[in-house]
C-alpha cells in the first residue's frame, strides 16, 4: 500500500504551494516552531485570519481524511471553525466537515476530519486563527501541523497498524498509537 498526501504543501515550506486566500492575515510562518506546518498570525486590526488551500484530482465520491494537529492559543474564538473542508473557496460553498467545536479551539490537539470527495473532485480546505477581538490576549497565532490529506482507506490502514510499502513526500508515517513517527518517515 502507498499512502499519498494530497495537501498541496505536505511538507509546509515558503516555496511550495500557496494557499488561494488569506484574509485578515498578517503573516504565515512555515515550518512553524521546527515543525512541520505553518502557523498564522491574525491581524489585530482584522476579525480572524483565514487561509484556504484548494485541492483538486480527488476522487469523486471516494472517503477521505484531513488529520492535523491544532497548536492553540491561549484565548479568544475563531472566525468560524477553526477547520473545515468545503466545496468552495467562498461562502456559496458547502461545508463537508469540520470541527464539531464551531468558533471555539477544540478540546483535543488531534483533529481528524472525513469527508466524501464531491463531483468535481476538488475541495476547499479552510484553516482559521483567532479574533482579535474577542481576546486580550497578544499572541494571535494558531499553528497547524503534521497535515495530512489521502484516502481514508490508506489512512484507517496505516493508523491501526497495517503498515505500507511507501509514502509520499510530507506524509505522515506514524506507529499505530500515534506516538511518533515510524523508523525515519517524513
Amino acid at each position: 500500500m502507498k499512502r499519498v498526501n494530497l495537501f498541496p504543501n505536505p511538507r509546509c515550506v515558503d516555496s511550495g504551494t500557496k494557499p488561494v486566500y488569506t484574509e485578515d492575515i498578517s503573516k504565515i510562518i512555515w515550518q512553524y516552531s521546527s515543525l512541520i506546518g505553518f502557523g498564522i498570525t491574525s491581524d489585530p486590526d482584522g476579525i480572524g485570519a483565514i487561509v484556504i488551500f484548494k485541492c483538486d484530482g480527488l476522487d469523486p465520491g471516494s472517503r477521505y481524511v484531513l488529520d492535523c494537529e491544532v497548536g492553540y492559543w491561549n484565548a479568544g474564538t475563531a472566525r468560524g471553525s477553526i477547520i473545515s473542508v468545503e466545496t468552495s473557496g467562498n461562502t456559496d460553498g458547502i461545508v463537508l466537515a469540520n470541527i464539531s467545536s464551531g468558533s471555539h479551539k477544540p478540546t483535543e490537539r488531534h483533529q481528524t476530519l472525513r469527508f466524501t470527495a464531491p463531483d468535481n473532485g476538488v475541495v476547499y480546505l479552510k484553516f482559521r486563527g483567532p479574533n482579535p477581538q474577542d481576546s486580550s490576549n497578544s499572541d494571535m497565532t494558531c499553528a497547524f501541523y503534521d497535515i495530512q490529506l489521502e484516502l481514508a482507506s490508506t489512512f484507517d490502514a496505516a493508523v491501526a497498524g497495517g503498515g505500507g510499502f511507501g509514502s509520499s513526500p510530507g506524509t505522515r508515517c506514524r506507529e499505530a498509537e500515534r506516538s511518533g513517527r515510524a523508523g525515519d518517515a517524513r
